[in-house]
């Protein structure tokens, strides 16, 4: 079956007056958008060119039906040349606006945006259908409970609220079958208007802190956006108006749904998140700073690249997250390292750890900086937490070894590393582990107590432990 709807009508660039003849091409589950106009030659028109190459801010139709859309965020394709009749051009759009049009602003500000997630219900903790476990003869039915929308402040221009909704079922009820379908709205209203581009952001920080409790990349499955022209006005209410929400349709390539997780897999959830005062302004103020190391973090869970290249982003993102959050002055972290290790009585232990932070290269007068094995080290003592500890050891001297040759032989290919270095296929599970530590400073970082974080990590790295255990006898056997 063809998903791919198509519908005509006349297209204006920008805020130009010259309009196309042009048919539309959406489908929302491939998430393609794609323009194609046709320009004929006549006899006012000279030339059968399309004045436009390149990126184009926005494009505005209006269709046959008369309804109006808007394509935002725009790039030209091929064009085909029928000499001297007409020429066709293709255009590709990230975003379709349903409804809104460019005749009342020069650049495209909105008021807000309500994003579906997909099924991660669980992580909200807002909404569930139950059983209501109705025994009367053969009477069965099921009910639908949810709690009131949540509300937080994330700074003076934002307001996000996380909002149940249920669906109702799907298909006749006659049918052998239907759906009931619930979801959780994550609605974002600003006092001020912003762009498009301002709301992404916004989007994409939420992405990325439920990727975190969830170690998977979080994708956007529905978008919805209010803007001031689209309204209804309540004439019960003195004639305020009430903003609409109109469709977003995605034009950005089709994306894998959000794998559902038990609920015990989940680093936290949201009202875990909420429990201490101000944490969504937190995540807000640490998300500038931290977000290079995220986007290096969340390549991991992406379907492009290879072992290889995941573990240099997660070892990059490792030593970016050390030099931004914990130091960058050599100075520093040596009186650093003094001080952690301060607390052993024990001579001989002391230096086990001072050796481990601190190395003769790092220790000699030449060093200008801070070397990675240093870097490294300091995030897997992580203040003697060490939350790798089941995986690589209490002191994990070797394992810290290891993963520094690894990645100077992966980046420079010095073949005098390349037998200490871990092989391509033990990558994987070297990159799993990584992604533990990492998150389990990041989470440190937005205030979450270390007892629970702890806790958490130790659960998935004693699984990933029991993982490579079983995978070690299967290779013997």
């Amino acid at each position: 079956m063809n998903d791919t709807q198509v519908l005509s009508g006349k297209w204006t660039v920008g805020h130009e007056q010259e309009a196309f003849d042009g048919n539309l091409h959406v489908n929302e589950n491939e998430r393609f958008i794609t323009l194609e106009i046709l320009i004929p030659m006549m006899q006012e028109r000279k030339t059968t060119t399309f004045p436009h190459r390149g990126k184009i801010p926005f494009i505005t139709g209006t269709l046959l039906t008369g309804a109006k859309v808007l394509l935002y965020d725009c790039e030209t394709g091929a064009a085909h040349h029928q000499v001297p009749l007409f020429t066709r051009i293709y255009i590709y759009a990230k975003y379709a606006f349903w409804g809104l049009s460019a005749d009342c602003f020069a650049q495209p500000l909105f008021k807000g945006a309500s994003v579906d997630f997909g099924d991660i219900l669980n992580w909200y903790d807002l909404c569930r259908y139950e059983d209501v476990g109705l025994k009367e003869g053969e009477k069965h039915g099921y009910t639908w409970n949810s709690e009131k929308p949540i509300t937080i402040q994330a700074n003076d221009n934002l307001t996000i609220s996380f909002a149940p909704a249920a669906h109702g079922y799907l298909g006749e009820i006659y049918k052998r079958e239907f759906t009931l379908k619930q979801t959780v709205w994550v609605r974002l209203e600003y006092k001020n208007e912003v762009s498009w581009e301002a709301i992404l952001q916004d989007i994409k920080k939420l992405q990325y802190l439920i990727g975190l409790a969830a170690t998977q990349m979080i994708e956007i499955e529905e978008l919805k956006f209010t803007h001031r022209s689209i309204f209804t006005v309540l004439p019960d209410r003195q004639g305020e108006r009430y903003y609409n929400e109109s469709d977003v349709i995605l034009g950005t390539g089709k994306t894998a749904h959000n794998q559902q997780r038990p609920t015990h897999q989940y680093i936290f959830r949201l009202k875990d998140f909420l429990s201490m005062e101000n944490r969504m302004s937190t995540w807000w103020e640490k998300y500038e700073k931290l977000e290079p190391i995220l986007d290096l973090y969340f390549s991991a869970y992406k379907q492009s690249g290879t072992a290889v290249t995941v573990f240099l982003s997660l070892m990059q993102a490792l030593e970016t997250f050390h030099a931004r959050f914990i130091t960058n002055s050599l100075t520093a972290y040596k009186e650093r390292a003094n001080e952690l290790v301060a607390k052993y009585e024990v001579e001989s232990i002391k230096k086990q750890w001072k050796d481990f932070l601190l190395n003769d290269s790092q220790n000699a007068e030449d060093a200008t900086y801070i070397y990675l094995r240093s870097r490294l080290a300091d995030l897997l003592y992580a203040d003697g937490d060490l939350p790798l500890r089941i995986g690589f050891g209490f002191c994990p001297t070797e394992a810290l070894n290891k993963l520094c040759n690894s990645r100077n032989y992966y980046t420079h290919y010095d073949e005098g590393n390349k037998k200490k270095a871990y092989p391509a296929e033990k990558l994987p599970t070297v990159n799993s582990y990584l992604s533990c530590l990492l998150n389990y400073h990041i989470l440190l970082l937005i205030g979450f107590e270390s007892p629970a974080i702890r806790q958490k990590i130790d659960e998935e790295v004693k699984s990933l432990k029991t993982y490579e255990d079983i995978h070690k006898a299967f290779e013997k056997a």
